[in-house]
């Protein structure tokens, strides 16, 4: 009888001794989840920051293409202008030595 009595008794320790443990794991394992939910949203904020900072760089790049486009088309125009200048007085100097030393 005692040992019966016993028994039920160590059985009735055991069961709240698993209740309090099961509870303790579940209120760690909620504020795991809640601590994974708020990094999830950090990083999902941080994501955002990012492609915007991507799209801004990528508009700043073409920008800076779009200039470097035009300014080189500039140079070559201004190029293209001298060298024309420069065949112009190569070609007046040319024929005035001709006609003031090829007679």
């Amino acid at each position: 009888r005692d040992e019966s009595k016993m028994t039920i008794q160590t059985y009735q320790t055991l069961y709240q001794s698993s209740l309090a443990f099961g509870m303790r794991k579940s209120i760690q394992s909620q504020n795991e989840i809640q601590t994974l939910q708020d990094e999830i949203a950090q990083d999902e904020q941080q994501k955002a920051e990012l492609n915007q900072k991507v799209k801004q760089l990528q508009i700043q790049k073409q920008n800076l293409e779009r200039n470097f486009s035009e300014q080189n088309q500039i140079d070559q125009k201004q190029q293209n202008q001298e060298i024309d200048f420069l065949k112009h007085q190569k070609d007046a100097v040319q024929n005035y030595l001709k006609s003031e030393f090829g007679k």
